[in-house]
């Protein structure tokens, strides 16, 4: 329809009215939280031209192929990135929008030219619904009585609350659990050392959503969290 939806000078001054055209479902359902999407594509767009001359290119080189630095700048510099909760007095950070982004330069560019991070490991699993369903499923995590009367009765879970910081929190370690388990495996045996694997946090949570796709029927028999939320 010839709309630049790529150019920050576009959806820097998005309407409701263009937003909702834009993703007009096929259907009677609309897209939740249409005021927080806009306002998040405004800031974006606004803040990639100030900060950045116009291209996020630019904030991408200026982070010296470190996804750490990429992580900080983002979510430093956009607060709709800045996905970040207090558990128990403490100030966690989740990240998944900024990280999945990362990982998306890194995957699509296959590692190479904007995509070489040289510490594309910081990066972890992105704590979202459904990779804790899956993960729940395969009987890597397991829910309490309590809360999964709550999720099979369809309660939602706002954000912030105790239960859904610690599901996305239990995911990630889940995973990292799992990476570490793995990457010892491979040290440990000379024929997958030197077939030189690829092998990270990134791809185990692309390989569990896809694994969640594929068998999504037998996996709806774990419900997933509900929560309306900007940042997953």
């Amino acid at each position: 329809e010839g709309i630049p939806f790529t150019s920050p000078q576009f959806y820097a001054d998005i309407t409701v009215e263009q937003f909702e055209n834009i993703f007009r479902s096929e259907t009677d359902t609309k897209i939740p939280l249409v005021e927080s999407r806009v306002r998040n594509l405004r800031e974006v767009g606004k803040k990639v031209i100030e900060n950045f001359g116009g291209s996020f290119v630019n904030c991408i080189k200026k982070c010296n192929q470190s996804a750490a630095t990429l992580l900080d700048c983002i979510t430093s510099t956009f607060d709709c990135f800045n996905d970040v909760s207090v558990f128990h007095g403490t100030q966690v950070g989740f990240y998944k929008r900024a990280q999945i982004l990362i990982a998306d330069i890194w995957a699509c560019f296959e590692g190479k030219g904007l995509g070489t991070f040289q510490d594309i490991d910081h990066i972890t699993m992105f704590a979202d619904y459904r990779i804790p369903q899956v993960l729940t499923f395969m009987k890597v995590l397991t829910y309490s009585d309590t809360l999964m009367k709550q999720l099979k009765d369809g309660s939602e879970i706002k954000p912030g609350d105790i239960m859904e910081l610690e599901i996305r929190g239990s995911s990630i370690w889940a995973v990292e659990l799992i990476y570490r388990e793995i990457k010892s495996q491979i040290e440990n045996n000379e024929e997958l050392r030197q077939r030189d694997l690829i092998f990270n946090s990134i791809i185990i949570d692309f390989y569990l959503w896809d694994y969640c796709k594929e068998y999504r029927s037998e996996i709806e028999i774990i419900p997933m969290h509900k929560t309306r939320t900007i940042f997953y």
